[in-house]
């Protein structure tokens, strides 16, 4: 068959999330602009969730900032990694004083000045959405944000840093960071497509695309080319 440039080519792209795996940040380096008690910003990564949800010094049982903001908290993942969700471990008395209401959650490159609040709060293509609000689970609270671009892959970066709103305190028993892995629905044979086309991976999907000689969309149908009838042949006339 030949294929010609005339050839209807469709390919169609399919959707999946993908699954999110949790990092291993433990004892991870970490900082802040202050802390307060002792309760240093290494303690939020220090894989305790619970605890007394007021510090009694000199025990912490996770990070506390000072009372003068602006305040910001970041964790080096440890290299550039596709982050798809961070999850914040808190106290009932921090839920009920809102110290974390409208904070933000970047995931900001190798290169970025973590000492440069200005920098960080107009990152606003690296910015995480909240979309779960503080929610019991056993004895702490949590707050989930999700993490993705326009084109819902993952955001891009290696220090997840959170910026408290205003005149907001931080104080978080435990953050949590989830990378964004691919599931290779070709090779597994998961996808969709039709028995006529191909399956090319990517990172959030797949892309259906009919193979040579056939037009569609790759998933509902395939169709085979006539060349002969529609006249898109090369055979010699005699």
């Amino acid at each position: 068959m030949l294929l010609l440039n005339l050839m209807l080519f469709v390919a169609l792209f399919v959707r999946i999330n993908a699954d999110l795996r949790k990092l291993d940040i433990v004892n991870n380096s970490a900082g802040s602009d202050s802390s307060r008690w002792g309760c240093r910003a290494n303690l939020a990564v220090d894989g305790i969730k619970t605890g007394d949800p007021k510090p009694k010094p000199p025990v912490c049982n996770g990070f506390h900032s000072d009372e003068y903001p602006p305040h910001w908290w970041w964790v080096d993942i440890g290299s550039e990694k596709i982050v798809g969700l961070v999850r914040i471990y808190n106290s009932e008395a921090d839920f009920n004083n809102n110290n974390l209401y409208n904070s933000k959650i970047f995931v900001l490159g190798a290169g970025t000045d973590l000492e440069d609040l200005y920098v960080i709060r107009d990152k606003s293509d690296q910015l995480c959405e909240m979309v779960t609000a503080w929610m019991v689970t056993r004895d702490h609270w949590t707050m989930n944000f999700t993490c993705e671009d326009e084109g819902g892959l993952g955001l891009f970066g290696r220090y997840v840093v959170l910026y408290a709103h205003l005149d907001r305190i931080i104080n978080i028993h435990e953050v949590e960071v989830f990378e964004q892995i691919d599931i290779n629905e070709c090779s597994t044979d998961t996808h969709n497509c039709d028995t006529n086309a191909s399956c090319t991976n990517t990172m959030d999907g797949f892309i259906c695309e009919c193979n040579v000689g056939y037009y569609g969309d790759g998933v509902w149908y395939c169709d085979d080319i006539n060349e002969c009838s529609t006249d898109a042949h090369n055979c010699h006339t005699k």
